[in-house]
């Protein structure tokens, strides 16, 4: 008898912005690109409107959990992108 076992197991990675968090469940070798599209959905702004810093280091678009070695419930921060400068 074999047992139906995931080998690609999924995580829940919690995305936090000003006060407010989702859950998004993926597996860890999934890019951050479609993370990033899922939040962005969710909080209802446009693609590209937020960066991403995990542990306070920006997370690249092609990175995934895994290179982070992110675990189960990890929590990745959404920031407004900055753009232009000042005077």
């Amino acid at each position: 008898m074999t047992e139906n076992v995931d080998v690609k197991p999924k995580i829940s990675i919690r995305v936090a912005h000003e006060g407010r968090s989702i859950t998004i469940k993926v597996r860890a070798i999934t890019p951050f690109k479609k993370i990033f599209d899922a939040a962005e959905a969710q909080f209802g702004v446009q693609p590209g409107t937020f960066k991403f810093t995990f542990e306070g280091n920006r997370i690249l678009a092609d990175q995934t959990p895994a290179e982070l070695e992110m675990e189960d419930e990890d929590v990745i921060d959404a920031h407004l992108q900055q753009i232009g400068g000042s005077y």
